[in-house]
C-alpha cells in the first residue's frame, strides 16, 4: 500500500497549507508502514500545485524514516533530459538511495503549450530522453545528436546516484503496447485504475506478466522494479457510508 500526493487544492487553499497537511500526512504514512509516497507532477493550476516532484520529496524525505518516493509521474516531454537526470541524482543522494523514478509522457495540453512543448510531439520527444537519460546514467564522456536535443561536446553528468546507475524506472502504462514496452526494458509499472474495473486492472497486470514471461532473454535493464505493477485507487475513508 502507498500514497500518492496530487495536491490538489479545490477550494484554492494557499500552497503554504496544502504542502503542510501534505507533508503531515505522508508522516503518517512513514509511522503507519506504507511503502511509497508518490508526487504527480502538474503546472499552472489548482488541479496539481507540485511543477517539481523532487523539492517536496527531498523536504519529505528528512521528515521520514524508511518510507520511499516516486514521481507519478515526472513529465518527461517538458523537461531536458540531462538536467532531469541531474535533479533525479542529487535527490536520491538526498534521500539516501530512497527514490524510485516514474515518468510518462503527459497529457495536459495547456501545460505543454504554456511551457513551450507540443503535445504532438509528446512521444517522440519520450523516446528519445529516455534514450538520452540511458546514456547520461550509464555513460562516461557521452554524445547526442538528435531531433530536439543536442549534447555536441562529450558530457559526463555528476553526481552519480546514490543506487547505481540509477534508481529503479517505473513508466505510466494504460495501452496494451506500453506494457509490452515496460516488460521489454524492465520498467515497473505505473496504471491509473480510475474508471476500470478491478477485473480490467487485473487484465491489464496479466498483459504485462505475459509480456515479461514472453521475453527472449533478460529486460534491457533490471531492477527492483522490474516486474512491479501499481495501480492508482481513490478511497475515502469515513464514520459512514
Amino acid at each position: 500500500f502507498e500514497t500518492f500526493h496530487l495536491l490538489s487544492t479545490p477550494e484554492m487553499e494557499s500552497g503554504v497549507d496544502v504542502y503542510r497537511y501534505t507533508m503531515d500526512q505522508i508522516r503518517l504514512a512513514d509511522e503507519a508502514g506504507f511503502a511509497t509516497s508518490w508526487f504527480a507532477e502538474h503546472h499552472f493550476s489548482n488541479y496539481g500545485l507540485c511543477p517539481n516532484p523532487f523539492l517536496p520529496i527531498v523536504k519529505a524525505a528528512g521528515l521520514t524514516e524508511r518510507i520511499r518516493f516516486g514521481q507519478a509521474i515526472a513529465v518527461l516531454p517538458v523537461w531536458h533530459p540531462v538536467r532531469l537526470v541531474e535533479d533525479i541524482n542529487v535527490t536520491d543522494i538526498l534521500c539516501e538511495g530512497r527514490l524510485n523514478v516514474g515518468f510518462g509522457r503527459g497529457y495536459q495540453p495547456a501545460e505543454f503549450t504554456a511551457l513551450g512543448t507540443s503535445l504532438d510531439e509528446s512521444r517522440t520527444r519520450f523516446d528519445e530522453a529516455v534514450e538520452l537519460m540511458t546514456k547520461a546514467w550509464t555513460e562516461e564522456d557521452f554524445t547526442h545528436e538528435g531531433e530536439h536535443w543536442s549534447v555536441p561536446d562529450p558530457l559526463t553528468v555528476l553526481p552519480k546516484p546514490a543506487q547505481g546507475p540509477h534508481p529503479p524506472l517505473y513508466i505510466a502504462a494504460t495501452s496494451p503496447t506500453t506494457f509490452d514496452l515496460a516488460a521489454q526494458e524492465g520498467y515497473g509499472v505505473l496504471s491509473s485504475g480510475t474508471g476500470l474495473t478491478v477485473d480490467q486492472v487485473g487484465d491489464a497486470y496479466k498483459r504485462y506478466e505475459q509480456a515479461l514471461s514472453s521475453l527472449e532473454g533478460e529486460p534491457t535493464r533490471t531492477t527492483s522494479a522490474t516486474g512491479e505493477f501499481h495501480s492508482l485507487r481513490y478511497v475515502h475513508v469515513a464514520a459512514t457510508d
